[in-house]
């Protein structure tokens, strides 16, 4: 296990990056915890994201929203962080997504020493997470069962049926 401990606002944070096995898949795990106390047990997980090593097919079980429309300006990070959970692993892509993401969960303010993303990186994200942009094209031809396709619906990510899209 990897720990970093980052100390923000008066708050002590630790991010832990282990490996563990679901359902005979290896998975990285990355735990951000919050501590109001100085025992570690008391300490408030605030966000989890995991890695799967290699991809699947989902299942048409599977289908539903995938990322919901309360993700407001941060969905396409969130949609990158899901994607990622299925074995996406452009860098470059997922790091945008990443420091996104950290704006999002400290009120708009990143971590010291972490910029915040600058409009051109704001729009290669929002790009490459669009429809028909990289990482939907890539959970479409690596994740989806036949049948089925991933994409935005009013505002929202999804994993559907054909059928369903036509209606």
């Amino acid at each position: 296990m990897n720990r970093q401990v980052i100390y923000y606002h008066g708050h002590r944070y630790t991010r832990s990056h282990y490996r563990s096995y679901e359902n005979n898949r290896c998975v990285s795990i990355v735990e951000m915890r919050r501590h109001d106390s100085p025992r570690w047990q008391d300490a408030v997980c605030i966000g989890v994201s995991k890695h799967y090593g290699i991809p699947f097919r989902a299942k048409p079980d599977d289908a539903g929203c995938y990322v919901d429309g309360t993700w407001g300006t941060y969905a396409t990070a969130h949609m990158v962080h899901r994607a990622r959970e299925f074995g996406y692993d452009q860098a470059e892509v997922t790091a945008l997504a990443d420091r996104h993401m950290d704006e999002h969960v400290h009120g708009g303010i990143t971590h010291e020493g972490i910029e915040p993303l600058t409009t051109d990186e704001y729009w290669e994200l929002a790009e490459a997470g669009q429809t028909g942009g990289d990482v939907e094209n890539w959970l479409n031809e690596h994740i989806a069962p036949e049948g089925y396709s991933f994409g935005w619906h009013d505002g929202e990510f999804f994993l559907q049926s054909a059928e369903w899209r036509d209606e």
